[in-house]
């Protein structure tokens, strides 16, 4: 409890640094609703069957929700509006239905580009959505609207019992808390390749039968530091070449190997180019 106080109370503390407030989750829940929105009321069996969270972050809502999507037999929603924090609340981001995805004719990137596309008419546009706002303990729900239209649907999961358990809190990762801390510190200490990492943990995952959604690049971004510290230490490196870019234009180019260790570094002398014209070649 006292640790969960203090980071709520850096939460504020950050916010308030960068000229916004951040509400609990009681005054969240209390909050007024938008008068031309139709919301599934707190309490209703509809609304407690949510995921509620706090979550850590988006992929860790995404999950949930991917995970109640299966095993309810609805269609994986996904992450569509957001509205930037304000002095009076914080950052907000709302899953929606794929039927609520509208036909673009533009090509757009990110959400537009990626979201689901359906023929759409009158009949199955959906309107079912949830909205989260970021808050003191973390993402929680800001208001929901349940009811899906006529649309298809998928036949329920059911779901082993590695993956109803689940959690994406520890580490802020699309990988489960469950298989990253099979990763210990004494596996660490042979200094396996990231490669190695993500054959185990995905091996693991076949055998508990979890839906492998990770690439290699988010065992790269868990793992490669605490593995590349060990044999190399580079502390201030970047740092000295960033500084030399920005002060005296010195280019450089930093490169890892898949282990994530690093691997080469280029950087531009100071004088070099000079005397590089001076020579003529």
């Amino acid at each position: 409890a006292a640790a969960a106080a203090a980071a709520a109370a850096a939460a504020a503390a950050a916010a308030a640094a960068q000229g916004f407030t951040l509400r609990s989750p009681q005054q969240i829940a209390a909050a007024k609703k938008r008068g031309k929105s139709v919301e599934t009321e707190r309490g209703t069996d509809a609304f407690n069957d949510l995921p509620q969270g706090p979550f850590s972050s988006k992929d860790a809502i995404a999950h949930a929700y991917e995970r109640s999507a299966k095993k309810n037999g609805q269609l994986m929603p996904f992450f569509t509006a957001h509205r930037a924090a304000s002095k009076s609340r914080g950052e907000q981001r709302t899953l929606c239905c794929p039927f609520g995805a509208k036909e673009r004719t533009g090509k757009g990137t990110g959400a537009r580009k990626s979201a689901p596309k359906f023929e759409l008419d009158n009949s199955n546009i959906c309107k079912w959505s949830v909205t989260f706002e970021w808050s003191t303990v973390g993402w929680v729900i800001l208001r929901a609207r349940l009811v899906h239209s006529n649309h298809t649907c998928d036949a329920p999961k059911v779901l082993s019992e590695a993956e109803s358990s689940l959690t994406f809190t520890e580490h802020d990762s699309k990988i489960p808390d469950q298989l990253v801390n099979l990763v210990t510190d004494d596996i660490k200490l042979l200094s396996p390749s990231i490669e190695a990492i993500k054959r185990f943990i995905d091996a693991k995952a076949q055998v508990l039968k979890i839906e492998i959604t990770w690439l290699y690049n988010d065992v790269y971004n868990l793992f490669s530091t605490s593995l590349a510290e060990k044999e190399y230490d580079a502390t201030g490196l970047v740092e000295l070449l960033i500084e030399r870019r920005d002060k005296l234009g010195l280019a450089y180019k930093i490169r890892h190997g898949k282990d994530g260790r690093l691997a080469q570094v280029f950087f531009e002398m100071e004088g070099a180019a000079g005397e590089w014209a001076l020579r003529g070649e």
